[in-house]
């Protein structure tokens, strides 16, 4: 568990290396705070990363946007 109390930012969770290294940060112990332009994949990703007792918050869009980033 070495990210236990950890937070850590994944940017395009939804799919590929991003959703790859969701799953390895929260399998070391990490709370998540995951982005993605595809809602629907961030939601499924979200969902199944929680699911596995992790803590993991969502955040639809994209980071180059200032708003976004903002939230």
């Amino acid at each position: 568990m070495r990210f236990r109390d950890k937070v850590v930012v994944v940017t395009g969770a939804a799919g590929g290396i991003g959703r790859g290294a969701a799953n390895a940060f929260a399998a070391e112990g990490a709370a998540l705070a995951l982005t993605d332009t595809d809602e629907s994949g961030l939601a499924d990703a979200v969902q199944q990363i929680s699911n596995a007792g992790s803590s993991v918050l969502g955040l639809a869009g994209d980071v180059c946007d200032e708003g976004v980033v903002d939230r």
